[in-house]
């Protein structure tokens, strides 16, 4: 009997599902007989296993097919092989055959890059900051450096072009982006910003976005469809064909709408059928229902933030109570697939999960969580509670505390073990306009089931700015992986006594000009790797060295990373290095990497002395053709491995062609070829691998625009209607839907043009405080028509906060995006202001008396909680707040 898989390496891509053959070969003159076909373990992400107890003619062959899905479960494991036992009977002896194929994994180091509501640029305002959140969605801690190109750069700039970021697992921090002038002009165009994102340790893009920044203007053109792929509000059906293996039809669909005045429903779905098996797996699958209050989700199920991998099938219910504080509550089953003819019946579990959260003033929250999981592959059941909490925070500190307990309960054949856990976390970050601070520590017991198990992490950085181009900072790493589990079965994934140590301490220098960046880091690495299979140590003192520039459209970027490296399994020392060089202009990119020696104790796996080179190369680039009736993205790259002896060619494109502004055809390829070109003792193999489809997909969105005339008044006598005597609002944010966004001019006129039928909420805001209207805030638009909006009659009413200090203090306090309360003291509503750089705030308040007042500890206010009576038809004076800054005690002598 010839036993084997037909492939011996699957590449995982998260979420999908795909498949092997296992081929049972009677190549003798008798027949054969297969007793049974078993996984050696109960596999994470196993679908479908196959059971056969047959017999095998002579000469004959018969082939099964093994179903398995890369979810999260599989993702996390530590699984790197899939073997099968083959019991046979030939000629009355038994016999028993082990194969297996290797599974091969990209790495999880995606960034998420999110902005923080709509994007504009106001060219009357002295200053325009961008607020974007940075999210890391790997499990471990990470060093990011981002870079920020705006285009057309002719007129604006954006600042600073490079950032540093330290993020934890999962973590989310929120960076500033400011805009600055280069010339004046008489036109605003609209922007686009890219923001790639580095990671420092294998100074690696790990992520790229560009997101869109419209000028504030008085005539906006609204414009739809312009994205290659369209995820939301869309119908989708397609061919697809992986290799000649796997034939299938997908269906996929979005719809989105909005149900009464306040509610949202929505549906997703994803739907496989296999052509060749007459078997359909269903998965992505979930209907969404939402109100201002109220939330649920039943299908396919995501749990964020419980520090815990959380995914499967069932109900997800949330809740809002009061202003600061939500309730979610979740339980599912641990199967992801929500219905699957390839499902062999067994049952991954089950997991309920419950979330609190309380926001505070400060933007702050605090979060409790309780997690209960049972797992049938490990047999273990796991309770955790995990709270997260801030202890301190201003307008410069945020110092927060996490922690967590677990409980582990293994109900094994013939034992039962039970094991408790603990966390505790600390975090401290420190933001002056000189130097800052960054301060994270981690510490997970062996056995505490969340998903830094066993963790002990210390990372701390220190920034000094010596100018507004050059900056130092000094950091030091270490993060140590000692795991404990219960059920120590390695087709688990569970490896016990094994062991992660890494250790880094780095000074750097960074110059950054307005027509070459350049930065220094030395540094001193030490890596340390025990595992069942082997012992890898690694020690480098290494500089690295990072020069970039750009011009117009062209940005270079180049890298260099090398130095002395001493390894475990060798005497003396080699010079280790890396290269990393990367382009792009407009929508192209192309990049480059060449590794010489060892440069990390991973490496070492592959090194038996001699030469060690690996390179790659690829390029990218965005497809806008036709007028944009031709949309997409190609890629194409290439792979060589010294170490391994192997060529990797790829190609990768998918395109969106429009036939209507309703219609599309779809269409996506993939190509991989992979030569391994053997030695002496092995020989030479090669395999390709061909996955393409073919699709029509229909917007359900309507396209036919309409033109829509807003004209902004106050009406002071609430009759509904412009006077004569009544005043137009200029220079307001008018919006509609919070991301339509136009400036009024100084008729108080906006425009806006292809607007879809439909509803639309309304909302001005003006010296970034929301004015009032007069009941007319949504809207119905099914053709072009203009309208004349009422406002409610506000005052503005200007602060300033201005520091009292003593003879010998010249130190300049730091004031800005401090919160100022104004409580109108007949309703009891409040309304928040924050102060600029200099301390000025302001506000648009309609008629009445109101008690404004700043909390704060950092600073002394002699005259908080002042009160003022605003009148129509009279000026405010302009509010002073005094304040003293108690960290700062100056003692005088005399002699």
């Amino acid at each position: 009997m010839e036993t084997f898989f037909r492939e011996d390496s699957i590449l995982l891509k998260a979420g999908k599902a795909f498949s092997n053959v296992i081929v049972l070969k009677n190549t003798s003159s008798s027949p054969v007989k297969i007793d049974s076909v078993k996984a050696v373990e109960a596999y994470p992400g196993l679908l479908f296993s196959p059971s056969f107890n047959e017999r095998i003619a002579a000469n004959d062959s018969q082939e099964l097919n093994v179903r398995m899905i890369a979810g999260k479960d599989l993702l996390i494991s530590k699984v790197s092989r899939v073997e099968y036992l083959v019991y046979s009977t030939e000629n009355g002896e038994k016999k028993i055959q082990k194969i297996g194929f290797t599974l091969l994994r990209e790495k999880m180091d995606f960034v998420s890059i999110m902005p923080l509501g709509e994007l504009y640029y106001n060219p009357a305002s002295p200053e325009n900051l961008l607020r974007i959140f940075v999210e890391n969605q790997a499990y471990a801690p990470r060093v990011l450096k981002l870079k920020i190109k705006l285009t057309p750069d002719d007129f604006l700039a954006a600042f600073p072009e490079e950032q540093i970021l330290r993020l934890d697992s999962k973590e989310k921090q929120l960076i500033t982006v400011q805009l600055k002038k280069r010339q004046n002009i008489t036109y605003y165009p609209d922007y686009n910003l890219s923001v790639s994102v580095f990671d420092e340790t294998s100074n690696t893009m790990v992520s790229s976005v560009i997101l869109a920044i419209r000028s504030l203007s008085t005539y906006r053109m609204v414009n739809y469809d312009n994205n290659p792929v369209q995820y939301k509000n869309y119908v989708e059906a397609s061919y697809n064909n992986s290799d000649n293996l796997n034939t299938y039809y997908k269906f996929r669909t979005n719809y989105e709408k909005k149900i009464g005045e306040d509610g949202n429903i929505g549906f997703n779905s994803t739907v496989d059928y296999y052509s060749n098996t007459k078997q359909t797996n269903v998965y992505d699958t979930r209907l969404d229902l939402e109100y201002s209050k109220y939330s649920a989700s039943l299908g396919n199920i995501y749990g964020q933030n419980y520090d815990f991998n959380i995914s499967g099938r069932g109900l997800k219910l949330g809740a809002k109570v009061g202003e600061k504080n939500t309730v979610e509550v979740l339980g599912l089953e641990n199967n992801y697939m929500l219905y699957s003819d390839f499902s062999n019946g067994v049952s991954a579990g089950k997991t309920a999960g419950v979330q609190a959260t309380h926001l505070f003033k400060s933007g702050n929250s605090v979060q409790l969580n309780y997690v209960y999981n049972q797992n049938n592959f490990s047999k273990v059941t796991t309770n955790l509670v995990n709270l997260k909490t801030p202890v301190y925070t201003d307008s410069l500190q945020v110092l927060s505390f996490e922690t967590g307990l677990s409980d582990e309960f293994l109900d094994g054949v013939n034992n039962k073990i039970s094991k408790r856990g603990f966390s505790s976390g600390i975090n401290y970050r420190l933001m002056k306009p000189k130097f800052s601070l960054y301060s994270n520590n981690y510490y997970s017991s062996p056995y505490y089931s969340g998903v830094r198990r066993g963790s002990f992490t210390m990372d701390e950085m220190l920034n000094y700015r010596i100018s507004k181009s050059q900056n130092l900072y000094i950091r030091y790493n270490t993060s140590n992986n000692t795991s404990g589990y219960l059920n120590d079965m390695e087709a688990l994934g569970y490896v016990e006594n094994s062991k992660f140590l890494n250790h880094l301490i780095e000074a750097g220098w960074g110059w950054n000009g307005s027509w070459l960046r350049v930065s220094l880091a030395p540094n001193y690495t030490y890596q340390y790797i025990r595992t069942v299979y082997n012992t890898l140590e690694y020690q480098a003192y290494r500089m690295r060295v990072n020069v970039g520039k750009s011009l117009k459209s062209h940005n270079f970027n180049l890298s260099w990373d090398g130095g002395l490296s001493q390894f475990s399994s060798r005497s003396g020392n080699v010079f280790a290095q890396r290269f990393v060089f990367n382009y792009s202009y407009k929508f192209i990119n192309w990049s480059a990497t060449a590794d010489i020696n060892p440069t990390n104790a991973y490496d070492l796996n592959w090194y038996n002395g001699g030469t060690f080179v690996n390179y790659s190369t690829s390029l990218g680039t965005m497809i806008n053709a036709m007028k944009n009736k031709l949309n997409g993205y190609f890629s194409l790259g290439y792979n060589f491995m010294n170490s391994q002896r192997s060529d990797n060619l790829y190609m990768n494109s998918n395109i969106d062609y429009k036939l209507s502004p309703s219609w599309s055809l779809t269409g996506m390829a993939y190509y991989n070829f992979f030569h391994g070109r053997g030695n002496d003792t092995n020989p030479s193999y090669q395999y390709s691998n061909l996955q393409f489809k073919v699709g029509v997909k229909m917007s359900l969105g309507s396209s036919k625009g309409n033109k829509l005339t807003l004209k902004i008044y106050e009406d002071e006598n609430l009759n509904n209607k412009i006077d004569p005597d009544e005043t137009l609002v200029s220079d307001a944010i008018v919006k509609l839907n919070q991301n339509i966004v136009a400036l009024t001019n100084a008729k108080g006129f906006v425009k806006y043009a292809n607007l879809t039928p439909g509803n639309y909420t309304l909302s001005v805001t003006k010296n970034n405080q929301r004015i009032p209207l007069l009941g007319l805030d949504k809207l119905t638009v099914k053709k072009n028509t203009t309208i004349e909006i009422p406002v409610v009659k506000t005052m503005p009413l200007v602060g300033q906060m201005i520091q009292i200090k003593d003879k010998y203090d010249n130190q300049k306090a730091d004031f800005m995006g401090i919160n100022i309360y104004a409580q109108d003291l007949k309703t009891g509503k409040t309304l928040v202001a924050v102060t600029d750089i200099d301390g000025n705030f302001n506000f648009q308040l309609i008629e009445g008396l109101y008690k404004i007042y700043i909390q704060n500890d950092r600073y002394e206010i002699v005259n908080n909680n002042q009160e003022i009576q605003l009148k129509k038809g009279e000026t405010a004076n302009k509010l002073i707040f005094n304040f003293k800054n108690k960290e700062l005690k100056i003692r005088k002598k005399q002699f």
